[in-house]
């Protein structure tokens, strides 16, 4: 009780006098305090535990042995568990607000540290490197990384010293039939032998390849992943030497990867030879695969930077036609792996940081009001000997056992936060497998606890323990008000809540605004009432021409459904088509010079009634119609774009082009028609230049594109109503076919937005809390000034002021405080919002609309949080008022 701590101080100090002084001294300094209470005091309260100290004079007190820190601690943790529990709502508000900012900070945190600063699961993994080719302007492209040709790969292999081994790698999907389970379409790699070494990855089961793997001619073999291998085989460890049928191709397989290790990601599931012919690769400016090296011993990569460079530059001379403003770069694989999503974490755990301080700040302003209370305990305890060090070090006690109970609560609810922010769309986050609460993790949550017992509670404690006897005394009044120094740093508080408050609500509105543009973007065709799915045709069972007469009789199938309205077919389905690129020629037009644009575009080939099915706008000529077959007069058809980058203030209808690897006259098309632009790689990126080729004409220059077709179907209602028809159709004509993506194209664009989705999720929700948080900071402060300042405004209303009037004072203060935390925080939205501009789509980080609107709002909810102590102030009654003062 209060009494007891007391006279723990006083008997405290006693001790030390007794050892530091006389006894006979240290015993009229203890009667002298005693009496000196008791006259401050009501006897009947306080003279019982005089009485008790005064006997205690008597009684030998053992000195406690020097250096026995630990049972002071202890003895503080007892006593702030005990004062703590004493105050339940307090506690539990205090505890639960540090819950909310740990939990939601720690949650963030596992994300990045599983993303970002875990190593990769391979082996001294920051010597993993990735081999990319760049195209300057100047090359007449623009790309700022693209994959490699194979004798890029070669030449750099054999000529560079700064690498241990380098490897090439390619992606395909593979159809599986074999195992258990409906046909599937997995992801695999063509990978040269010596992949694994790099990446000093060991089998769980078997072999990894062998450089007698890669040669041409070579058996194929394979490796699986550890999840395929459960999922379709269970697990079965005599799968290694078993022949697979890896589209329509009979593979064995050599060995299983553990799933830890699994490239370039964990939906990689499959690894076959790639067998490069070394004595005649292909073309050099034929760019479709990867290259991956690690860095020899004791080598840096600034290192080997500088010897690309100079290899770059020979390069330049022998290959002036390839290499001029092209060349190979060396980038940390960790930097592809992670990708764009860095930025976007990081402007996360920015944005959960601020709302951390604005907890810290919120339970720093209930530290002050609880210290008001408590002025008087601390300043008698000051005033029988208590310093000010053993008072600071009992309150910061109360405040690290009040942090470590919201650190515990914290790291409950972010390990559920986890969970869920993966639940949000774990697909748009990378390395998902290694987010986990480890040590790291748990280290962080320390950490974290402890900065926030400082940031919180230093300065309320140390205002607390300075309290004066004489000044609490005279404060100790109802009709007294708060110390003015007390008062305004309280206020700071507020203001600094409310400037983080528009920091995080200004950044929300922004994502807010550019999801919304984002979703508003016309991606160039009808989503709704469209079905989708991929097929792919193994080469060892279709050639070209079957595989066109396959997808022929699928569509005559399709079409005849119920419910389907059209049904045609595309090489590169739009929103998932990659970048892949090729070059053509434009008849009668010479070939570009160095540093001018090239002839290069996007290609699709789509079969008839596919823009009708898609409802791509048709803006000049014809589409592709039946007629339009291998016997027919080629033709192709352009893409807006196109027509406006390589036909500016012409009509290209009839004119020619040709693909760049055909030749003679038999290789130019005819332009017959100009559709609308689509966005192919996704709403957020810019649309390119795209031609089309019929499909059934595709045997003349892309044959390939006859089995690798995307089916899209249009429907009158639901189009998943029609899905198991589809599946069936496709069973009809092969059973061991597996149908890739079945679902709404609505669906394909929903997940095409994942991460921006994701970013302004976790924004939105960090400003909520940080809008209530600080509308709880601005009531909190206004509700204790209005509870202190009661007789002052009881005197007020006997004295005439009308409610209108109390009711302005009060609100006029709260918003004083609020008008100029927005201000701040307009000022440094201004300046931090310009790091979140790449996340930001077709909207400023200085969009005036946002910065207006948050402001505007963040002011009604201040006016609101004022208002309320605003409304009670005015109903004190001045007669109650005045009488028990």
């Amino acid at each position: 009780t209060f009494g007891q701590a007391l006279i723990g101080d006083l008997h405290e100090e006693f001790v030390a006098r007794v050892r530091s002084q006389s006894a006979s001294r240290a015993r009229m300094w203890y009667c002298y305090q005693s009496m000196r209470l008791a006259g401050r005091f009501s006897a009947k309260k306080f003279l019982p535990f005089t009485r008790r100290a005064k006997l205690d004079v008597g009684i030998d007190i053992p000195a406690r042995p020097k250096g026995d820190h630990m049972g002071r601690i202890l003895q503080d943790v007892h006593h702030a568990v005990r004062m703590l529990v004493k105050r339940p709502g307090f506690s539990a508000t205090v505890v639960f607000t540090l819950a909310l900012g740990i939990g939601a900070t720690t949650a963030i945190f596992s994300v990045v540290n599983g993303v970002l600063i875990r190593p990769l699961p391979f082996p001294e993994s920051e010597r993993l490197i990735d081999v990319w080719g760049r195209f300057l302007p100047v090359s007449g492209f623009d790309f700022p990384s693209f994959p490699l040709s194979e004798p890029e790969y070669i030449d750099y292999r054999d000529g560079n010293q700064s690498m241990e081994s380098v490897a090439l790698y390619s992606f395909f999907g593979a159809n599986l039939v074999d195992g258990d389970g409906e046909p599937e379409r997995i992801q695999a790699l063509s990978v040269t032998a010596n992949l694994f070494d790099v990446l000093r990855v060991t089998p769980l089961l078997g072999r990894a390849l062998t450089p007698g793997d890669d040669v041409p001619g070579a058996n194929a073999v394979a490796v699986l992943s550890e999840s395929l291998w459960h999922r379709r085989f269970a697990g079965d460890s005599a799968i290694v030497g078993r022949t697979l049928s890896i589209s329509g191709t009979p593979t064995e397989v050599v060995g299983v990867i553990p799933q830890r290790f699994a490239f370039p990601s964990a939906r990689t599931e499959l690894w076959v030879a790639y067998q490069l012919n070394e004595a005649s690769p292909g073309g050099r400016q034929s760019h479709s695969s990867y290259g991956v090296a690690r860095l020899a011993a004791g080598v840096t990569p600034a290192q080997a930077d500088a010897e690309l460079a100079t290899m770059m530059v020979q390069w330049e001379q022998d290959f002036p036609d390839v290499h001029t403003g092209h060349f190979l770069f060396l980038r940390p694989m960790i930097d592809d792996v992670v990708g764009n999503v860095r930025t976007a974490l990081l402007l996360v755990f920015g944005a959960v940081g601020f709302v951390l301080l604005i907890v810290c700040a919120n339970v720093a302003n209930l530290l002050l009001a609880r210290g008001e209370h408590r002025r008087r305990e601390i300043a008698l305890r000051n005033a029988l000997g208590a310093g000010r060090g053993r008072l600071l070090q009992q309150l910061f006690t109360e405040n690290i056992v009040l942090s470590g109970v919201g650190g515990v609560l914290g790291l409950m609810l972010a390990f559920v936060g986890t969970k869920t922010l993966l639940a949000i769309d774990a697909g748009s986050i990378p390395r998902t497998g290694d987010v986990s609460t480890d040590g790291t993790v748990l280290l962080f949550v320390a950490a974290l606890t402890l900065l926030t017992s400082i940031v919180f509670g230093l300065l309320p404690a140390w205002q607390t323990a300075s309290t004066d006897l004489r000044e609490a005394m005279h404060e100790s009044g109802r009709s007294a008000t708060a110390g003015v120094a007390r008062l305004q740093f309280r206020k700071l508080l507020v203001i600094a809540e409310m400037a983080l408050s528009v920091l995080l609500v200004v950044g929300a509105g922004l994502t807010i605004r550019s999801f919304w543009r984002l979703v508003q973007e016309d991606p160039g065709f009808q989503s709704q009432n469209l079905l989708v799915a991929q097929l792919s045709l193994p080469g060892g069972s279709y050639t070209p021409e079957q595989g066109s007469a396959f997808f022929t009789q699928l569509v005559g199938a399709l079409t005849a459904l119920p419910g389907v309205r059209s049904v045609s077919a595309i090489s590169n389905l739009p929103i998932m088509h990659g970048r892949g690129v090729n070059d053509f020629d434009i008849e009668g037009r010479p070939d570009p010079g160095p540093g001018e644009p090239a002839f290069n575009a996007a290609f699709a080939s789509p079969r008839p009634d596919y823009f009708e099915t898609m409802q791509i706008p048709l803006l000049r000529g014809r589409t592709f119609e039946t007629s339009d077959h291998v016997e027919s007069v080629p033709v192709a058809m352009i893409n807006e774009t196109l027509a406006q980058q390589f036909f500016p203030g012409e009509d290209p209808i009839g004119r020619r082009i040709r693909f760049s690897s055909a030749s003679g006259d038999d290789g130019w098309r005819s332009i017959i028609g100009v559709v609308a632009d689509v966005k192919y790689q996704g709403l957020s990126f810019d649309t390119r230049p795209i031609y089309y080729f019929p499909n059934l004409q595709a045997l003349q220059d892309f044959p390939w594109t006859t089995r690798f077709m995307a089916i899209v179907v249009r429907t009158g209602s639901d189009p998943l109503f029609v899905a198991p028809s589809v599946r069936l159709a496709v069973a009809s004509l092969d059973a061991t076919l597996p149908v890739v993506g079945l679902q709404p194209m609505t669906d394909l664009v929903h997940q095409s937005v994942a991460q921006p989705r994701f970013i302004m999720t976790l924004l939105v929700v960090f400003a909520g809390v940080a809008l209530v948080l600080g509308a709880i900071g601005i009531y909190g402060v206004m509700a204790f000034g209005v509870a202190q300042r009661t007789s002052e405004i009881g005197l007020r209303i006997a004295l005439g002021a009308r409610t209108k009037q109390v009711v302005g004072l009060i609100v006029s203060q709260g918003m004083t405080m609020a008008t100029v935390g927005v201000g701040i925080g307009v000022v440094g939205a201004l300046v931090v919002t310009r790091f979140m501009e790449s996340q930001l789509f077709e909207i400023s980080s200085t969009d005036p609309i946002t910065f207006i609107s948050v402001s505007v709002i963040l002011t009604l909810v201040a006016l609101v949080a004022s208002y309320l102590p605003a409304r009670r102030a005015a109903k004190v009654d001045p007669i109650e008022t005045l009488r028990s003062d």
